[in-house]
């Protein structure tokens, strides 16, 4: 399959995937019950999806696997996002907390909702042992790491985060960020994000590897050429919110200026 179409179509199902996390996750609460059976269904269905289209061999079945795991981890940051799935304290951080009890601290803001991740993962692996193809467990694991990398080095200190991006009842969870030039972890993390992109893309230079294999490692490898931009964005002062703006209601694009 042509390499241009596996960079858009993974291009494509990101930038969609992040917009109507965050274009839903804005929504008025109208009812709340009927929300979260939908986004239960959806879960459940994208899982088996995942499971299911790993077990087929084949192109298309790849790029399904690809696509329905993104929407596995949307239902995850979804309900995070909408403050159903986050943590035993979802408060601020307390004014005069050190390092050790900050992070502390964040991680009760959201201890649900890794443990669900994490379930998730067991669940995907578990499934994946006899698979023909790993590119849906692959790909959830991916957003998995590199989202706790973000995460980390937010809670170490990045120069550029935007504020409005999140929901106006989880805008807390910037009490947790912290504004530095630098910190220790932004290197190692561009450099795994590096050395896992050179393990993903060498295959497509290699005339032993399979179409199959190239356009899995394609789709993985264009996944973490945007992680490592969002990352180099968290240390660079230029805004990203024009790639969302159409998924941000006029409250949020009046709070901007």
């Amino acid at each position: 399959m042509d390499a241009l179409f596996t960079i858009a179509f993974a291009l494509l199902v990101w930038w969609l995937g992040t917009s109507l996390v965050l274009l839903i996750g804005r929504l008025p609460a109208n009812d709340e019950t009927f929300g979260r059976r939908l986004c239960m269904a959806l879960y459940c269905v994208s899982l088996v999806g995942v499971v299911f289209a790993q077990h087929i061999e084949g192109i298309h079945s790849a790029f399904a696997s690809f696509t329905l795991s993104v929407v596995l981890w949307g239902t995850l940051e979804f309900s995070y996002l909408r403050g159903w799935l986050t943590g035993p304290v979802p408060a601020p951080c307390p004014p005069g907390l050190g390092l050790t009890k900050r992070f502390v601290a964040g991680i009760k803001t959201s201890l649900h909702h890794e443990l669900a991740v994490l379930a998730t993962v067991a669940l995907l692996m578990s499934f994946s042992l006899t698979a023909v193809s790993k590119i849906g467990l692959a790909t959830f694991v991916l957003l998995w790491l590199m989202r706790w990398s973000a995460k980390l080095n937010l809670f170490l200190g990045v120069r550029n985060f935007n504020t409005e991006m999140l929901p106006a009842k989880m805008r807390y969870l910037s009490t947790y960020v912290r504004k530095a030039h630098m910190n220790w972890l932004f290197p190692l993390s561009v450099l795994a994000g590096g050395l896992s992109l050179y393990y993903w893309i060498n295959p497509l230079i290699g005339w032993r590897s399979t179409e199959l294999a190239q356009a899995e490692s394609l789709l993985l490898a264009t996944l973490m050429c945007l992680a490592l931009l969002e990352h180099i964005l968290l240390m660079v002062p230029i805004s990203d919110r024009w790639l969302w703006s159409w998924a941000m209601t006029e409250h949020d694009k009046t709070a901007e200026h």
